[in-house]
């Protein structure tokens, strides 16, 4: 979002403003309402450790792939619906990997801690994505706007670290495909 509402004298910023850059964003959050159902297909079909890794993965090349479409709004949206795309079968993966891991009796509490971690990792984020930033930005007519470099270097490291976790996700044994149809 930040490139699409950057000025353009930013070197990558394409200056749209908040409707805009908001309305080139929807394709990001309709592809993972549209692959709900493709979700529960592959974690019916092949479980939720796949359907985790092939998330993690596609996450890290939707973050990788931003660094080199950032021209236009629809490259900037593409690689976004890239990243939600692989958000979405991660998020998808993770309850029935839970679920099918935990005692039926503990499946609440074990989604409940699911739930406060990732508000733990959210806010995590959100906190190195502000640090970076902070000692990597440009001056451009009073207001203050991430330099390119330091986009790139948190693209790369949200890239390195779903591949961490798909890399983690390896070690998850082999438990029964919950049908959840």
């Amino acid at each position: 979002m930040q490139q699409l509402q950057a000025p353009t004298e930013t070197g990558y910023g394409l200056g749209l403003s908040v409707t805009e850059a908001g309305l080139w964003m929807v394709p990001s959050g309709l592809a993972m309402v549209v692959l709900s159902p493709v979700n529960g297909y592959l974690l019916n079909r092949i479980g939720g450790k796949v359907v985790l890794i092939a998330g993690t993965v596609i996450i890290a090349i939707g973050y990788i792939v931003r660094n080199f479409l950032y021209h236009s709004a629809l490259e900037v949206s593409l690689s976004a619906a890239l990243v939600g795309i692989g958000t979405a079968f991660a998020y998808a993966a993770m309850p029935a990997l839970i679920m099918s891991a935990v005692p039926l009796a503990q499946t609440a509490s074990a989604n409940g801690l699911n739930t406060v971690l990732r508000q733990v990792g959210t806010s995590t984020s959100s906190a190195v994505v502000a640090a970076v930033l902070s000692v990597s930005f440009v001056v451009i007519d009073g207001g203050s706007y991430p330099t390119w470099s330091g986009i790139v270097v948190l693209d790369v490291v949200a890239a390195a670290v779903a591949l961490i976790a798909g890399a983690i996700a390896l070690a998850i044994p082999r438990h029964r495909v919950l049908d959840l149809s």
